[in-house]
């Protein structure tokens, strides 16, 4: 009968080396060039203290450590499923290997064996998703924390310009009227923002009716049309006044609304934007072309995400492109974006004529 604590410390290398190998071998995802065999060692190094003492009192211990290790892997981008797929790979890698070295264990070692992994699995899984529910939390903390800020923004622009034109100075038709116009239709987009942030993650399923797309065009127009003229910009609609599509009004809208607002909002004052759309080969493809002047190095991979901007200090939450994207994919379609550095952006909306819903 053969000790597994001798085995191990005999072998060590060698069973980490296999244990190394299986885990590379099944893991696909390995983000910065690291891989789940990273804290091998130190999971060896609590197995053979826990193989030495023979009772239970390491297991403090080896909760810490793994705990580390959870910890470890989750701030690189791992998966629960790689993560206990690493601790797994160690007990095949000691039970073949002292299969062909022909090493016998006792039932008892066996079970220590088993204890040690499961324990360790157990602390990194908990801290794993604690760290994964702390950071949800603190994004949905963020998220609330801008909304709020830029609806107090918005209401104090609206509560100024309401007092000064109640004071009877000027009157409600000038330009301070025109500014307590968009705070207030500044107040409605946050507002009409956060209400499709909750619908899409309630996995809305869409509502298909068929719409005239130029309709969806002059309800858009209206609704920017006074930030269109405070920045002294030109919005122009290119569509066939005939075209129809089977789709959900409301996901369109703001998707597309999304888009027309971020072009306007980037676009330098007295720029234009170009909105244009047409069936290719089945599916319909809405353009929206602005004059940003183009996006900033190595921004393109990450535009699409919440809380991103074109500019380290441009307006707004960020928000407004990852909404056009979750409507779009709960369309069945997409949002991609051509670059042109100097000039501006296109972003093309492609979507089937019929939506078929996904998960944004």
């Amino acid at each position: 009968m053969t000790s597994m604590l001798e085995f191990i410390s005999s072998h060590r290398t060698l069973i980490e080396t296999r244990t190394r190998e299986l885990c590379n071998a099944r893991s696909v995802h390995k983000p910065s060039g690291k891989d789940t065999s990273e804290g091998i060692p130190i999971l060896f190094d609590q197995l053979l203290d826990t193989l030495r003492r023979g009772d239970r009192e390491s297991e403090i211990e080896i909760e810490r450590v793994a705990g580390n290790y959870g910890g470890l892997l989750f701030t690189h981008d791992f998966t629960v499923g790689e993560l206990v797929s690493a601790y797994g790979t160690v007990c095949e890698a000691v039970t073949t290997l002292g299969e062909e070295l022909n090493a016998k264990f006792s039932n008892r070692e066996f079970e220590m064996l088993n204890r040690v992994l499961d324990v360790a699995i157990a602390a990194a899984v908990t801290e794993y998703q604690r760290q994964g529910t702390d950071a949800h939390a603190h994004r949905e903390l963020e998220h609330l924390g801008s909304l709020a800020h830029e609806l107090r923004n918005a209401l104090a622009g609206a509560l100024m310009t309401f007092g000064v034109i109640r004071k009877g100075v000027v009157g409600p038709s000038g330009r301070t009227g025109d500014a307590l116009e968009r705070s207030l239709r500044r107040m409605g987009d946050l507002i009409d923002r956060a209400l499709a942030e909750v619908r899409f993650r309630k996995d809305a399923v869409p509502i298909v009716e068929p719409l005239r797309l130029a309709d969806v065009f002059d309800q858009i127009a209206t609704m920017v049309a006074s930030d269109v003229e405070a920045r002294q910009q030109s919005l122009d609609f290119d569509v066939d006044h005939d075209l129809e599509v089977a789709t959900d009004r409301q996901m369109l809208t703001s998707a597309l609304s999304n888009l027309v607002q971020n072009g306007l909002r980037y676009t330098r004052k007295g720029g234009h934007v170009h909105v244009r759309a047409e069936k290719r080969d089945g599916h319909l493809a809405i353009e929206v072309e602005d004059e940003c002047g183009g996006l900033p190095r190595g921004m393109t991979d990450k535009l699409f995400a919440p809380f991103a901007r074109g500019t380290a200090h441009g307006p707004g939450m960020g928000l407004g492109l990852s909404i056009a994207v979750r409507a779009s994919r709960t369309l069945g379609g997409d949002v991609h974006v051509d670059n042109e550095p100097g000039k501006g952006c296109r972003f093309t909306i492609d979507l089937p004529t019929v939506p078929t819903a996904t998960t944004p």
